[in-house]
């Protein structure tokens, strides 16, 4: 199922943009947005209509379809499942075809994007119950991109989901510039993006990597203990069976003995190979390497880590200049990128040395 899944997995190059409006823009802060963003950002001229979308990962543990179960998380465990929590304005945000769906979004209700659908084997009138006794219906699948990458959306009514303010989306009146510079105003040293449609391959937080539903197409999913949901918690305990089937250890070059996803490993070993026999090897010290799989989330937020699915690098564990800026040298930057990883040197909280899965090797 899961190469069924990346198999029918496109790339959607532009995202939903209000039915009536030309001009929209997308906000987003690292980690979550700050509390009553959303009010003062609505509360200025040029903005016309705005909508704040949250998120955070829902426990899922069982899907039910006509006949019959579909699957179910082993005992005392849930998949854990991107969700996007939408107000009655989202609305206003999506193709005019499908506004009226959004609109009527109710707390017994789930719209289910077509990577999670693949992945799940669900469609329309399945249900999906997550834990706490929450049962939700399927009601539609619509492209990831229509409901900010995420596998799920529901309403701001539902109560399946621990979520925060992630991003806002809004129309509006004027010169983008003078709009930009208000929020800027109103976040003091904050970091922000914005984004319009066409800037981004998907109009949402964090639009440097893959959504979570892509990252599990590639390189499968686990299940949590339910306590892993929990307010406060910190470590994850990923299912075995999981670990067990995907987890392997092998010794590289330059690292020497590295624990990866199977599906990474070909391509960090290729890397490495490629800055090896380029001469390169100085940009790597096998002393500053951190890992690559490390079941946690990302620090100072909800979201899981992509070391979490052992499908990211870190390659820089010291503060020393000299790490720096090989991090950001441009041949190995190069040399990274057409193995498939990317890297967080230029990221809104910047992260030199850490690189993960975003695509197929393209080797020379």
């Amino acid at each position: 199922m899961i190469r069924a899944a990346l198999a029918a997995l496109t790339l959607v190059a532009a995202v939903a943009a209000p039915a009536a409006a030309e001009s929209t823009l997308l906000i987003w802060t690292a980690g979550a947005l700050p509390p009553g963003l959303g009010d003062t950002v609505r509360a200025l001229p040029q903005v016309r209509t705005l909508t704040v979308v949250e998120s955070g990962n829902a426990p899922l543990i069982r899907t039910v379809a006509t006949g019959g179960v579909v699957a179910a998380a082993p005992a005392g465990t849930a998949w854990p499942l991107e969700t996007m929590v939408l107000d009655a304005a989202y609305a206003g945000f999506v193709p005019a075809a499908h506004a009226s769906l959004f609109a009527a979004l109710g707390a017994g209700d789930v719209i289910v994007g077509r990577t999670a659908s693949a992945l799940r084997g669900v469609g329309v009138g399945a249900t999906m119950e997550f834990d706490g006794g929450h049962v939700l219906t399927v009601r539609a699948v619509v492209d990831d991109a229509e409901i900010g990458g995420g596998e799920i959306a529901v309403a701001a009514s539902s109560a399946v989901v621990r979520a925060v303010p992630r991003h806002i989306l809004l129309a509006y009146d004027g010169p983008r510039a003078e709009l930009e510079a208000a929020v800027r105003a109103l976040l003091g040293d904050r970091p922000v993006r914005f984004r319009a449609p066409g800037e981004a391959p998907i109009l949402r937080f964090a639009d440097a990597v893959l959504p979570q539903a892509r990252i599990k197409a590639r390189f499968g999913e686990f299940a949590l203990r339910l306590a892993d949901f929990a307010p406060g918690a910190t470590g994850l305990a990923r299912d075995a069976a999981w670990v067990e089937a995907n987890l392997v250890t092998d010794v590289l070059p330059i690292l020497g003995e590295v624990r990866c996803h199977r599906a990474l490993l070909d391509a960090v070993q290729g890397a490495l190979t490629e800055l090896r026999d380029s001469g390169l090897a100085f940009l790597v010290d096998p002393a500053a390497f951190r890992g690559c799989d490390n079941p946690r989330r990302i620090a100072g937020s909800l979201a899981l880590s992509r070391h979490a699915w052992g499908a990211a690098i870190d390659l820089d564990a010291g503060p020393a200049p000299m790490h720096r800026d090989h991090m950001t040298d441009p041949r190995l930057l190069d040399v990274m990128a057409r193995w498939g990883l990317t890297s967080g040197h230029d990221w809104l909280v910047p992260d030199p040395g850490h690189f993960e899965y975003l695509a197929e090797p393209a080797p020379r």
